[in-house]
């Protein structure tokens, strides 16, 4: 068993829909805490099989929503309408992709619907 201490810690916010609050070029937006902040009562709550190995998390959430664009706007220009479903890769596996319905991918891009909706009608 190893000693585990954090080394960094970083937290977003969600707005009261629980969609993430994102910086103006659609990243989310980041926080950690005042540098005398104590995370020793952290590190106590995680054990060794909790952890992975940072780079080994798949698509992050603005990830995902940057997937989602691209493919509503690739379909959108082939098609000329929005798909019923959305699937992107988190992966060069295509058997991990994952599928969203338009209910789905519409909420993950609420904050954007509209704009989307009036640029490409």
């Amino acid at each position: 068993m190893s000693n585990i201490s954090v080394y960094e810690c970083t937290f977003s916010k969600c707005d009261e829909n629980g969609n993430d609050i994102c910086n103006e070029d659609g990243s989310v937006k980041l926080f950690t805490c005042h540098s005398e902040y104590d995370w020793s009562h952290i590190a106590g709550l995680v054990d060794d099989d909790d952890l992975i190995e940072v780079g080994k998390v798949s698509a992050c959430r603005c990830k995902t929503k940057e997937l989602i664009k691209q493919f509503v706007d690739d379909h959108l220009k082939h098609f000329d309408c929005y798909p019923m479903e959305v699937a992107i890769s988190v992966d060069d596996d295509p058997d991990n992709d994952i599928v969203y319905s338009w209910e789905q991918y519409w909420e993950i891009l609420d904050d954007e619907f509209w704009r989307y909706k009036d640029q490409h009608e």
